[in-house]
C-alpha cells in the first residue's frame, strides 16, 4: 500500500460519549466500533523488524514484562555471542547475558527466561545449559556435564549432546531438546540428571522416536510439542506418554501444504494452533489440530523483504494473531500480526487505552518534535509535517506498555507495509 493517509484534523478533542474508532488494516479490512468496544483487526502480510543486526539469531523467548529475548549463535571468536532484550523501538537490543567474561562462547542455540527474569542458555557445543543473572557474568551450570567441549557430551541422563531449544516452566523445571541424543529431557531444580519426556528410544521415524529434533514448546500441563527436524514433522507428547502424535507435517520433506522441510522451531498460540518455523522452506506455517495441511502466515519465499524469510529458526506466539520469528540468515527478528499506526486526538487516545486491542500500544518518539520512529524503518526517523506536530499517536502493539510522545503524519511505504490508521471522527 502507499503512505498512510493523514485524516482531516478534528475541530477539537472528541467528547467521551459516542466516539467511534475506525481501523483500516493494510487497506484490506475495515471495522467501526463504538467507544469501549474492541477494534477488529487482521494480521498484516509483512513483518516489522524488532531486532536488527542480531548475529545469526537462534531462539527467542519473552521476559516477565513480555519483551522478546533472543540469543545470537554468531561467531564467538568475533565477540558476537550475546543474549539481547528487544525493548519497544530499540532494534539494536540490550545485552542481558553473554558477552565477555560470561563463558558463553560455543555457538549457543537456545534461550529461556524464568518468572524471576533469569536467563537460561543452551551452550550447544559445550553440551550444557547455563543460567545467567546479567551480562558479562559467568553462568551457573543447570543441566549437562561440568566440563566444556567434546569431552563434555554423553548419552547418559546426566549429560547432553548438542542441546538446542530450551524452556522453563512455571515450576522452574527446565526442558531441553537434547538434539543428537534424539530426545527431550526435563531437569528439575537442583537435579543432577534429567528425565526423558519425548523420544529417547533411538533415532528413527516411529511414533516413539525422534531424529535430530531442534524445536520445543511446553504447555502449562507439561505437554511437549517437538519440532522433529529431520523427520520433517511436529510431534506432541502428552505427560507420561511413550509415543507422540503428529501435529504438523509427517508427509516427507517438501514445500506442499501438508509438508515441512527441516522445521527448527514450534509454538502453540492461545487458540491452540501450532506455529512452525519451517526453516528450509523459509516460512512460518500455522496448523489447526486435526488438519491435514497448514496455512503460511509468514514468508514462503526466500529473501530479505519484510514479507520474506531466510532460514527462520524459532517462532514465539505473543497472543492472538501476533508472533515473533528469528530470521537467521537475515540477522533480524520480526514481529508478525496486527501492528497499529494510530493517529488521534488526545481524548481519543485516552479512550483507546480502554479498548482491548489498544491496551498495549507503544508511542515511539524520536527525541524531538519534528519526527517519529517506525520500528525497522531503514530511513531512520520519519519527518513529521509541521501542521500535525500537536497530534499524539500510538505506534506498535501488544505486549508492550504504553509510553508518551508526540508523533503523527504519513508513513513512507517502505517503513509501513502493514500500516494501520485509527481515526476518531
Amino acid at each position: 500500500m502507499g503512505s498512510v493517509r493523514r485524516p482531516a484534523r478534528a475541530p477539537g478533542p472528541a467528547a467521551a460519549t459516542g466516539v467511534s474508532v475506525v481501523a483500516v488494516v493494510a487497506g484490506a479490512a475495515l471495522a467501526v466500533a463504538p467507544a469501549g468496544a474492541a477494534v477488529a483487526t487482521t494480521p498484516a502480510p509483512a513483518g516489522v523488524v524488532v531486532g536488527r543486526d542480531v548475529f545469526w539469531p537462534a531462539a527467542v523467548d519473552t521476559d516477565p514484562a513480555g519483551r522478546p529475548v533472543v540469543v545470537e549463535s554468531g561467531q564467538p571468536e568475533l565477540g558476537q555471542t550475546d543474549v539481547l532484550r528487544l525493548d519497544p523501538g530499540d532494534v539494536v537490543g540490550v545485552p542481558v547475558a553473554g558477552g565477555s567474561g560470561s563463558g558463553l562462547r560455543n555457538y549457543p542455540s537456545g534461550v529461556a527466561v524464568d518468572a524471576a527474569g533469569l536467563v537460561y542458555v543452551a551452550d550447544t557445543y559445550n553440551h550444557r545449559v547455563l543460567r545467567f543473572d546479567g551480562p558479562g557474568r559467568p553462568g551457573t551450570l543447570v543441566a549437562g556435564g561440568p566440563g566444556t567441549g567434546p569431552g563434555n557430551l554423553g548419552a547418559g541422563l546426566d549429560r547432553l549432546n548438542t542441546p538446542t531449544k530450551i524452556q522453563v516452566d512455571a515450576a522452574g523445571r527446565l526442558y531441553v531438546v537434547d538434539t543428537t541424543n534424539d530426545r527431550v529431557v526435563r531437569w528439575d531444580p537442583g537435579a543432577g540428571a534429567g528425565v526423558v519426556v519425548a523420544g529417547g528410544r533411538g533415532r528413527g521415524t516411529a511414533a516413539d522416536q525422534l531424529t535430530l529434533p531442534a524445536g520445543l514448546h511446553v504447555g502449562p500441563d507439561g505437554t511437549v510439542d517437538v519440532a522433529d527436524t529431520q523427520n520433517h514433522r511436529v510431534v506432541r507428547w502428552a505427560p507420561g506418554a511413550t509415543r507422540g502424535v503428529v501435529m504438523a507435517g509427517g508427509n516427507g520433506a517438501g514445500a506442499g501444504p501438508g509438508q515441512l522441510r527441516g522445521p527448527a522451531g514450534v509454538a502453540v498460540d492461545t487458540e491452540g494452533r501450532v506455529l512452525v518455523a519451517d526453516t528450509q522452506n523459509h516460512r512460518v506455517v500455522r496448523w489447526v489440530s486435526g488438519a491435514g495441511s497448514g496455512e503460511v502466515v509468514a514468508g514462503g519465499t526466500r529473501g530479505a523483504g519484510l514479507d520474506q524469510l531466510d532460514q527462520p529458526t524459532d517462532v514465539l506466539a505473543l497472543g492472538g494473531e501476533a508472533f515473533v520469528v528469528t530470521d537467521r540468515r537475515n540477522e533480524r527478528v520480526l514481529r508478525f500480526g496486527p501492528v497499529l499506526y494510530v493517529v488521534a486526538t488526545p481524548e481519543t487516545r485516552r479512550l483507546m487505552s480502554d479498548l482491548g486491542t489498544a491496551a498495549g500500544f507503544t508511542v515511539l518518539p524520536s527525541g524531538d518534535d519534528s519526527s517519529f520512529l517506525v520500528p525497522g524503518c531503514p530511513a531512520g526517523p520519519v519527518p513529521l509535517p509541521a501542521a500535525d506536530r500537536d497530534y499524539p499517536a500510538l505506534l506498535g502493539g501488544p505486549p508492550y506498555p504504553a509510553l508518551d510522545g508526540t508523533v503523527a503524519g504519513p508513513v513512507p511505504e517502505s517503513c509501513a507495509p502493514d500500516a494501520v490508521t485509527l481515526v476518531a471522527p
